[in-house]
């Protein structure tokens, strides 16, 4: 991966700078992004007006317009719509009060504390071929599992199994995209981690399930 460390202040300037430097690695960027300590991998795209901080894009995963990402490690080709947000912070309710003032010292008003007393922000990972629909909003420090797919207005409270599809809120099962046994087999066989050339040789198997089992010998 590449690391981007770019803040919003100087993207219009650097612009055709970033775009010259890694437009070997298919890094494609929207107007008025606002960027700070970003990976990306391979053929990745943020549209415009996204706000990304602490994040990791694995190859051919996308990130929609307006869309917000706060401390999270995406996966390989992940369709991320417009308008998402993921990782947002917590404040804590077992307190006497869940004011940042008390527990933080790093905020633009004033804090009593001279110390951060609490994790306001915790890891969240999107695992691989996941879809997230437009408006969705994931808490921080959840997993979204490999296949998954987190319906468009969403509110993502807690884990996401692998091949589930979720939606409401909060976002509750649906169905799973497919039966346990398929599952399991996709799981293990791991098709996102195969190098570039076998899934360009074999893309048409993509889109007939048939053909993908035959190829790939997993059996219903």
């Amino acid at each position: 991966m590449i690391n981007l460390k770019q803040n919003s202040r100087f993207y219009k300037i650097k612009k055709k700078l970033i775009r010259r430097r890694y437009e070997s690695q298919l890094l494609k960027l929207g107007t008025t992004v606002n960027l700070r300590n970003v990976e990306v991998a391979y053929n990745n795209y943020i549209s415009n007006q996204c706000n990304l901080n602490n994040v990791g894009l694995d190859d051919f995963s996308y990130v929609g317009a307006a869309s917000q990402l706060f401390n999270v490690k995406v996966g390989k080709f992940c369709s991320i719509a417009d308008n998402v947000k993921i990782g947002l912070g917590f404040h804590p309710t077992d307190r006497v009060s869940t004011h940042p003032s008390f527990y933080s010292n790093n905020k633009a008003f004033k804090c009593f504390a001279n110390e951060n007393l609490f994790n306001e922000y915790k890891e969240t990972v999107i695992e691989n071929d996941v879809w997230i629909g437009s408006n969705a909003i994931i808490f921080g420090g959840i997993t979204i599992g490999n296949g998954s797919v987190v319906a468009g207005g969403s509110i993502v409270t807690k884990d996401v199994e692998p091949y589930a599809i979720v939606g409401g809120n909060p976002a509750k099962l649906i169905k799973y995209r497919f039966e346990e046994d398929i599952i399991k087999k996709l799981l293990s066989f791991k098709w996102w981690s195969h190098d570039l050339s076998w899934i360009e040789a074999n893309y048409k198997s993509f889109n007939d399930m048939e053909l993908f089992f035959k190829l790939t010998g997993i059996t219903k």
